[in-house]
């Protein structure tokens, strides 16, 4: 796996201060590469999908065993990775041209 550091490196588009928004997008297929790419962090993913979460004071459960929520995958994944990059996923997947 590309690490992020290795990934900046190579950016020549300058990130997502000088792309525009409308730029900022990833194929299925990388879509895929990173999602895979995450779940690879075998006892990470587990841990995240056997999760039970529960509004605070309450026994209502937000998220349920058995899946990784869109929030876990950011704080867990998606930050770690994209970190000091000034590059979102996308951008550090198309470092030539998003």
């Amino acid at each position: 796996r590309k690490s992020n550091r290795d990934a900046v490196r190579s950016v020549n588009h300058g990130g997502n201060r000088f792309v525009p928004p409308s730029q900022w997008g990833m194929t299925v297929k990388q879509f895929r590469s990173f999602m895979a790419s995450c779940r690879r962090e075998a006892c990470t993913w587990k841990a995240l999908s056997e999760q039970v979460i529960k509004e605070q004071g309450s026994d209502i459960v937000l998220k349920d065993s058995g899946f990784v929520n869109g929030y876990q995958m950011n704080d867990s994944f998606v930050r770690p990775f994209t970190r000091g990059t000034g590059c979102s996923v996308a951008l550090l997947l198309n470092p030539d041209q998003p």
